[in-house]
Formats: C-alpha cells, structure tokens, sequence
C-alpha cells in the first residue's frame, strides 16, 4: 500500500502481524520522523505533510525558523514529534508561537 500508507498509529500492529513470534517490547517505531509518516500515510499523504511544512515555514520568520529546524533535525532520529502525545503537543505549539509572533513597538 505504498500510495496510501497503512493508518495513523498501525506501523506496530502491522509489525506483529510481520512478524509474530518476538516479544512485546519489540515492536517499536522506525526512529526516524520522516519514514514513520511515508509508511503510515503513503506517499499522498507524505506529500501532504511536505506541503504543510513547506507552507509553514514561508509564513514564519527567520528567528523562529531555528527552533523549527531544531525539530526538523530531531524528526531525522527519533519519532516522538508524531507518535507521542507531548510531541505532538510540542510540534504545534512550537509552530503556534512562531506563526503569532507580533511585530513590537
């Protein structure tokens, strides 16, 4: 199913059916951000999500942008931003303070 991915959160699930006699704690995400979500979401989906960033970053300024790269390198060793909830959380929040900053007076 590389055009549609196998669904938000089943990466582990179709690794037991893979592979079925290994014990629990086996079965674990790829570590890296980037395939988690080509393989979950396909490549429709994976191009949706490159759009997102892409359309994110140009609405961002250059200050924020290093934390933002800050995440995106991460995103390169680790899966946490996607699969976790404070990940998540840390994901948007980092791009909601970057898109809401004001100009001061």
């Amino acid at each position: 199913q590389p055009l549609l991915g196998i669904g938000l959160g089943n990466y582990t699930k179709e690794m037991q059916k893979t592979i079925t006699d290994a014990p629990g704690w086996y079965y674990q995400p790829v570590h890296s951000w980037y395939l988690l979500v080509a393989v979950e979401l396909g490549a429709i989906g994976f191009l949706l999500f490159a759009f997102l960033i892409v359309t994110l970053w140009r609405k961002t300024d250059s200050i924020n942008r290093v934390l933002i790269i800050v995440l995106l390198i991460l995103g390169l060793f680790d899966h946490y931003l996607w699969s976790l909830y404070f990940g998540i959380i840390l994901w948007w929040l980092v791009w909601a303070v970057s898109l809401n900053q004001k100009e001061s007076i």
